[in-house]
């Protein structure tokens, strides 16, 4: 969340919503939230100096006979509790109970991740005694964690796998992509396999991959 004032709001490239009020320092003043109720993707907010506004994206060329787009003003007091409230008023909408977010390994426990910024985000590292490619380092990595005893539950790879159908950057960004495939430069035997190799010593034999 950005803080701002009504002179200087601007809405995200991506809608702007929510659109929290609430005062940061007070947890026992009201606070409220706007938002799409639903099509969320269709939503837009606008603004200038004077006025914040909501409603079909502006870029939406046709909008079909009969169709409705709701939103959703929730109160309650302070953030926390605020937040909560209007996420149950948003569940009690669409009929889905609130999900125990730390039922999964994912949420639940801690990963090894190799995004942007990882030691092994488009580098094999500087130890080349580990491996020539990905499938030989990363095995070497996982039973150094099983050797210290970290229990990485999931592993997160990144935009290194797969093959590129345009360029990569320095930093990583770029490079779009068709086809999902383990990139056999640094998979040679596929995604399934380095699943299994990371899988040996977890208690079922396999490891939770993003």
């Amino acid at each position: 969340m950005k803080e701002c004032k009504l002179s200087n709001y601007k809405e995200t490239h991506v809608g702007g919503a929510p659109l929290t009020f609430y005062d940061g320092t007070n947890s026992s003043l009201p606070m409220a939230v706007f938002s799409p109720l639903d099509f969320p993707l269709a939503h837009h907010m606008a603004s200038d100096s004077s006025f914040i506004g909501a409603g079909v994206k502006a870029t939406v060329t046709t909008i079909p006979a009969g169709w409705e787009q709701s939103f959703l003003l929730s109160a309650s007091t302070g953030i926390r509790n605020g937040m909560m409230a209007w996420g149950d008023r948003m569940l009690k909408f669409t009929g889905k109970p609130r999900a125990d977010m730390y039922k999964d390994d994912t949420h639940g426990k801690i990963g090894y991740w190799t995004d942007n910024g990882g030691f092994y985000h488009y580098s094999l590292g500087l130890n080349k005694s580990l491996g020539s490619n990905y499938e030989e380092v990363l095995p070497a990595v996982k039973a150094h964690h099983d050797e210290i005893g970290i229990p990485f539950a999931h592993w997160q790879f990144d935009s290194w796998f797969y093959p590129k159908d345009g360029g990569v950057n320095p930093g990583g960004g770029g490079g779009a992509v068709t086809n999902w495939t383990a990139d056999p430069t640094i998979f040679p035997h596929g995604m399934a396999y380095i699943q299994q190799q990371l899988g040996k010593t977890q208690e079922n034999g396999k490891m939770p991959t993003v």
